[in-house]
């Protein structure tokens, strides 16, 4: 059976929903010693316990979600090209250059919320080129300058398929998802 939770992910995914069901725990220790017995009401009572246990339940299954690694369905058709990412599409636009390509290039930004699926994965069959490391910092994804300044990973692709298109996808860290993992290696 496949556990849905990227293996790159599963540390996080078991570590902090463990710390918060401890600190669950703890604080239900600390309602019925210490907060039940100053209670006015039975309905105060219920709404000081279960709020907080709600909240911090939320977080947990948002903290398990962020690591999962769904199942894909991938189209029969050789020539269709995927999106690499799950997100919104942010922008779109023909540059005349990109780093990395010679002559015109069609950019596609996709931004990753914090509900999105952060694996990224090929858009077709490919072959792997190059794959440049860029060190840097972990502004928040919304800034405007994180794609010049945050930590990246650029990795070119050539498809096997026609159309035999040149590809990038370049992966940019932020301020929550502050790693950039890329398991591919190039001629894969």
């Amino acid at each position: 059976m496949r556990i849905p939770i990227t293996k790159y992910g599963l540390p996080q995914a078991v570590l902090y929903p463990a710390l918060l069901a401890v600190v669950m725990a703890a604080y239900a220790v600390i309602f019925w010693l210490i907060i039940k017995p100053h209670c006015s009401s039975a309905t105060t009572a219920s709404v000081i316990f279960w709020l907080p246990q709600a909240v911090l339940f939320v977080v947990l299954i948002w903290v398990v979600s962020f690591f999962r690694d769904p199942s894909r369905r991938i189209p029969d058709d050789p020539a269709a090209l995927l999106s690499p990412a799950d997100g919104t599409i942010a922008a779109v636009e023909q540059m005349d250059s990109c780093t990395g390509f010679d002559g015109p290039v069609l950019r596609i930004e996709i931004f990753l919320s914090i509900f999105n699926v952060h694996i990224n994965r090929t858009p077709s069959r490919v072959r792997i080129g190059q794959i440049r490391y860029k060190p840097g910092r972990f502004l928040d994804a919304r800034n405007p300058r994180c794609s010049k300044v945050n930590e990246a990973n650029e990795i070119e692709m050539f498809r096997l398929d026609e159309p035999k298109d040149r590809l990038m996808v370049r992966q940019i860290s932020g301020a929550i998802a502050r790693r950039i993992v890329c398991e591919a290696k190039p001629n894969d």
